[in-house]
């Protein structure tokens, strides 16, 4: 199977603007302040102004900047897998979808987008409303303990 063809997915509704979600999403360099999987950030090339192009070391890999539109989309890639991540609000809640093509391991995707969408909301002092992850390519729902991940934060 070809890996771009295996995708993995992760929603989180935040209680938030728009405006500070995508602040500290498109602030990689913050991303270890808030996310607990992300050990450490740092940036090796600073890219263009719209910072696509730009390089980051993330924990042990590198990842490449390679399309940004404020407040929409950002998008992003290792060497094996591809991120992207797109923000919508609706009545007073901003939506956060992310997709990883090329990911392995679909428990420690859910348990690591699941501690990402908590520390954001921590983070940003607001309520999580709800998390989930699913496998694209089937359909299901990975959460590793279903039913734990719901509710305010």
């Amino acid at each position: 199977m070809n890996p771009l063809e295996h995708s993995l997915e992760s929603t989180w509704v935040l209680r938030a603007a728009l405006g500070p979600v995508w602040g500290a999403l498109s602030d990689l360099l913050s991303w270890p302040r808030w996310w607990p999987s992300i050990q450490s950030v740092q940036k090796v090339q600073p890219g263009r102004a719209d910072g696509v192009e730009a390089i980051y070391q993330l924990n042990a890999q590198e990842l490449r900047v390679c399309e940004v539109r404020p407040m929409e989309l950002l998008e992003a890639h290792t060497s094996q897998v591809l991120y992207r991540c797109t923000l919508e609000q609706e009545e007073g809640h901003t939506f956060v979808h992310l997709s990883a093509w090329g990911y392995q391991g679909e428990k420690h995707f859910a348990l690591c987008m699941s501690a990402g969408a908590r520390g954001l909301a921590r983070h940003l002092g607001v309520q999580l409303v709800e998390v989930g992850s699913w496998n694209a390519t089937t359909d299901q729902s990975i959460f590793p303990n279903p039913g734990s991940e719901g509710g305010a934060t």
